[in-house]
């Protein structure tokens, strides 16, 4: 049998406009900025997703393309990167311990999952 601990919490957002996109993490405090900013990546002001996304980060979630068994549906192509990139952390995998699944598909189109050109 499978328990699920539903934990209720309230944190405070913040909503904040600037550029470019940058997630900033304040997991394990009461505050958190939700950024709704130009995408870095499409040069793109993406309000609705992007707010959504980090909204996403706020409540605690890791980027799909994260998840512990993402390898079974994605590549990531670390030779795009530049040694000592700051976005390589965007891709590093989860365990299975920091993120379970909950028997949840792969899903490609979730907010929370970088574009196929990231």
């Amino acid at each position: 049998m499978r328990v699920i601990l539903l934990v209720l919490f309230v944190v405070n957002v913040r909503a904040v406009y600037d550029k470019p996109v940058k997630a900033e993490s304040s997991r394990g405090t009461d505050e958190e900025d939700v950024q709704v900013k130009e995408n870095f990546f499409t040069g793109l002001v993406e309000e609705i997703g992007t707010a959504s996304h980090e909204l996403g980060h706020a409540l605690g979630f890791f980027h799909t393309h994260q998840r512990h068994d993402r390898d079974e549906y994605i590549t990531v192509n670390w030779t795009n990167f530049d040694i000592g990139d700051n976005y390589t952390s965007q891709f590093v995998k989860q365990s299975n311990i920091t993120n379970d699944n909950y028997g949840l598909p792969y899903d490609y189109g979730s907010v929370m999952h970088y574009g196929t050109t990231a």
